[in-house]
């Protein structure tokens, strides 16, 4: 299941650059929450996997990430700093900087 996820991502990701106007190379993320919980939760391999998809392959297209109301158990993501991020431009703006968040 994962390796699809990951694939699916991938394919996304591609599809939206190839969509983006000329002269854009930014896109806004977002991301909501509506529904989730703790038991339809990705498994923490896939968030990594899908964490160093991103570092590596598209670390300049991420220009403003939206997570739209976020569960609670998130907020030790937001303190933690974007850890799974480490080594990319990313993490040298804040994720307050970087994410917003709507609840």
């Amino acid at each position: 299941m994962r390796e699809g996820q990951i694939k699916h991502l991938v394919y996304s990701m591609e599809n939206a650059v190839l969509n983006l106007p000329p002269g854009q190379e930014e896109m806004v993320w977002l991301v909501d929450f509506k529904g989730w919980t703790i038991n339809k939760a990705v498994p923490l391999k896939t968030v990594q996997e899908t964490a160093y998809v991103l570092q590596t392959h598209y670390p300049e297209r991420l220009s403003v990430g939206i997570l739209y109301n976020p569960p609670h158990i998130f907020e030790t993501f937001y303190t933690v700093r974007a850890s799974l991020f480490q080594g990319s431009e990313w993490v040298q703006l804040t994720v307050e900087e970087r994410i917003r968040i709507f609840v």
